[in-house]
Formats: structure tokens, sequence, C-alpha cells
């Protein structure tokens, strides 16, 4: 049980006549509900909720039930992704075990076409997904620029074993953790020619696909 005091529960009153009746003043009281908007996975979680589509609004849900450690961890490591693509221009990726192995989150930072980000993100992430053996996987793309949200994808269903998937990741790097609160960051990159197969699981050699994302 919860027990709210009354200047919360006064806040609470004033901010839902402002949203049911058109009342002036903020629909939302300033404190717990708002500490978090300034950091990275806040503002990514009001860009879902400004513009919903199907492939982002389960993952403001899902964003929504993590605990603030992991929100402000996950946020931070955002930023350092965010540093990385505008110091060299370059495109840059972060992936994230959540929920205890049950869902995980893959986030591109680039500038490339939608065309070209899309399958490239869908394949990382259904890569990941089994890797982790999770039921769920979510992706974004971002812009480096200010950490914007370009498109975002979902993928829910049952983890199956695939003698196609085994061949095609791995070259993965190791396990990504499955605790809700290690994040992973610039994992090393596996040793690999040019003429192999790439490591995300594409199916293309190295050379045509990751080596000139690096």
């Amino acid at each position: 049980m919860v027990m709210l005091a009354d200047d919360i529960s006064t806040d609470l009153d004033v901010a839902m006549l402002v949203r049911r009746e058109g009342l002036p003043g903020s629909p939302t009281p300033e404190g717990i509900l708002t500490r978090l908007q300034s950091t990275a996975l806040g503002r990514m979680v009001a860009e879902i909720e400004r513009s919903p589509e199907p492939g982002t609004t389960d993952l403001g849900f899902m964003l929504l039930t993590l605990s603030e450690a992991t929100f402000v961890e996950v946020s931070s490591a955002i930023g350092r992704l965010l540093a990385l693509a505008r110091a060299d221009g370059k495109g840059h990726d972060l992936t994230v075990g959540l929920g205890k192995g049950s869902t995980g989150l893959t986030i591109h930072c680039n500038t490339v076409s939608v065309g070209v980000a899309g399958p490239d993100l869908e394949r990382h992430c259904l890569a990941r997904k089994y890797t982790e053996r999770a039921k769920e996987w979510f992706g974004v793309c971002i812009q480096p620029s200010d950490g914007s949200l370009r498109f975002g994808i979902n993928f829910d269903f049952a983890w199956e074993r695939s003698a196609e998937m085994d061949a095609l990741t791995r070259r993965l790097p190791a396990d990504i953790g499955k605790g809700e609160r290690r994040v992973t960051t610039g994992a090393p990159k596996p040793a690999v020619g040019r003429n192999d197969p790439c490591y995300c699981g594409s199916g293309k050699k190295y050379k045509k696909c990751c080596l000139n994302a690096q």
C-alpha cells in the first residue's frame, strides 16, 4: 500500500483538472513524475507519447517499467553513444539486456537512409534476440545530432533453436548479461577477416557489411 501526503494528492488533483477540463496549468505536477524527463530515455518516452506508432508504442510502455537506476544507467550509455557519433561522424550502436533476459533493446545511432538502416537494425535485433533467448526485442534508430527518435521496430515471438541462426550468430560478442542493470556499450568486435561472414548475422561478407559502419 502507498500513502500519499495531502500536498502530493492536491497536485495530482489539480493536474487532472487541467487534463480533463482544459484549465490553465501544468498537466503533470513537478516531482517524481518529471524527475527523469531530461534524461535520454525520458525524452524518448516523450517523443513516443507525442507520435505513437506500432514500432515504438510497446517500447514506451516497456521503458516505463524499468527501475530508476536502470533508466538513468541506460540514459548515460546513450549519452556516451551520442558523444562518440558526434566526435567521429560514424554510426555506433548500443545493446542492452533488460527484464532478466526476457527482453532487450538495440539502439543504432546514425544518419543512414531508412531503407538501409531499417534492415540493418532488424538483423541486429533478431541476432541479439536469438543469442539472448529472449521472447521480445526492441530496436530504435536515433539521430546523432540530438538523440531524437528516427524509427523503431519490435519483435515479439517465442524463442526457438535454429541451426541457421546458430550459424549466423556464432561470431557475435559474448553474452551481454541478463541482469536488469547490466548495460554493455562499445563491446569489442570479434576478430574477423574482410572476406569472412559478418558477425552481425546478415549473411554478407564483413567488408560488404559492418566494416564500413565502425
